[in-house]
């Protein structure tokens, strides 16, 4: 079933260069030893293709479809910029940078998830009565628990379905559909991102490393130095060891010099 959902996407007009399965081949990025900054536009999976800015539109700023043409290759499914537009118009108010009403709960499908843990996500929920996953530090567990093939496949079925469809009401609404599935998805990520800060989770493994062999390097400076400069440079190092105050190593330094001095066998 998931096959044939999927080849319908490549049949839709989309590239054939790399399989569409989620679960496998081309969405599982290649391990390298060498990691480039970014990834080549041609080994994008969301990509912008054909890009051309008509330059006899004169002193008009190019915009989509107005003086810039180009189309969105997303996993092989094709967006022109006139599919872009009508999403655009589907959710933007036309005279305002506002949308025309407020993101919605998602309904039906695998789709819901999104919305269903997007609205236990904060950290006080909003009739008070239990912390929300963030509080729980389990939004991110949830999330990986959760989605996954199921809701790549709906996804992509939502943005062809909005792309074939014809009557301008269906369209707006699988618009505003798509709009309410990325801010759910937006929503989560900022969530995923925050989560580990709120409970203190500063530091990943390969840092705590670093402040490891940091520390290590200090001990070591201070051992070199107390062992070059003598009794002295022992002293100012111990100086700045924790708990040690300045006027206790003077004083150690003081009866040194009283106990060198004095005859054998004084007291």
């Amino acid at each position: 079933m998931r096959g044939a959902r999927l080849g319908r996407l490549q049949a839709s007009g989309g590239s054939s260069r790399r399989p569409l399965a989620p679960g496998g081949g081309a969405l599982r990025h290649r391990l390298s030893a060498r990691r480039a900054l970014s990834t080549a536009l041609p080994n994008r999976y969301v990509r912008i293709e054909a890009s051309r800015i008509d330059t006899k539109a004169g002193a008009t700023y190019p915009t989509p479809g107005h003086g810039h043409d180009f189309r969105m290759n997303i996993f092989g499914l094709l967006f022109s910029v006139g599919d872009i537009n009508a999403v655009q118009d589907a959710v933007w108010n036309d005279d305002s940078f506002l949308p025309n009403r407020p993101a919605q709960p998602i309904e039906g499908g695998p789709l819901a998830d999104l919305s269903a843990i997007g609205g236990r996500m904060a950290v006080t929920l909003g009739d008070g009565a239990e912390p929300g996953l963030l509080a729980q530090n389990r939004l991110r567990a949830e999330v990986a628990e959760t989605l996954g093939d199921e809701h790549f496949v709906a996804t992509m079925d939502l943005l062809q379905a909005f792309k074939r469809e014809e009557d301008a009401e269906l369209k707006e609404q699988l618009g505003r559909r798509i709009s309410d599935v990325a801010f759910w998805a937006q929503w989560l990520i900022r969530g995923v991102l925050f989560e580990g800060k709120l409970h203190w989770e500063l530091f990943c493994q390969v840092v705590l490393v670093v402040l490891v062999v940091l520390v290590v390097l200090v001990v070591l400076v201070v051992l070199v130095v107390a062992g070059a400069g003598g009794d002295d440079a022992a002293a100012d190092a111990a100086a700045v060891l924790p708990g040690r105050h300045p006027r206790a190593a003077e004083q150690d330094r003081l009866r040194g010099q009283r106990g060198a001095g004095a005859a054998p066998g004084a007291r």
